[in-house]
């Protein structure tokens, strides 16, 4: 889906962009100490470390990735 040509480039939209980077940096502020201690308790048994590691990798590439569509001003599919 690419825009066609001679129309005007998207707009970026730093505003929500900055609005899901503070919900990312608050999710984190809370989960990873959360993590840390849930790994320690659990004598840092590979499976908890793994399921810990995987799931805040997972929300941080997912909302990561739409906050820089949002500012890159780019949509699924665009090539970006």
């Amino acid at each position: 889906m690419t825009r066609p040509p001679g129309l005007p480039p998207m707009p970026r939209r730093p505003v929500p962009a900055a609005i899901l980077v503070v919900a990312l940096a608050a999710i984190l502020w809370f989960s990873l100490p959360a993590a840390l201690r849930l790994m320690q308790a659990s004598g840092w048994q590979w499976e908890i470390v793994l399921a810990a590691v995987g799931a805040h990798a997972l929300v941080l590439g997912g909302l990561g990735w739409i906050a820089w569509l949002f500012w890159a001003a780019r949509r699924p599919g665009d090539g970006g």
